[in-house]
């Protein structure tokens, strides 16, 4: 198979190559910073979500019941 070919295929995920690298080296820092806190903003939503129909943590305290 030529060099060409595979790249055709593709790469295993997780595998970058070298049009992803060059990619990410464009990527500004600031653009960077705004992605990293979309995800994170995106888990914690995620987080809360979880955490507001937990049974035990929505469990009244024992002095109320």
């Amino acid at each position: 198979m030529t060099r060409l070919q595979s790249r055709a295929e593709g790469n295993e995920n997780g595998v970058t190559d070298e049009q992803d690298r060059e990619r990410e080296s464009r990527s500004t820092d600031e653009n960077k910073f705004v992605e990293l806190a979309d995800e994170v903003a995106d888990e914690t939503r995620q987080a809360a979500e979880r955490l507001a129909t937990d049974p035990i943590v929505n469990e009244a305290p024992a002095d109320e019941s």
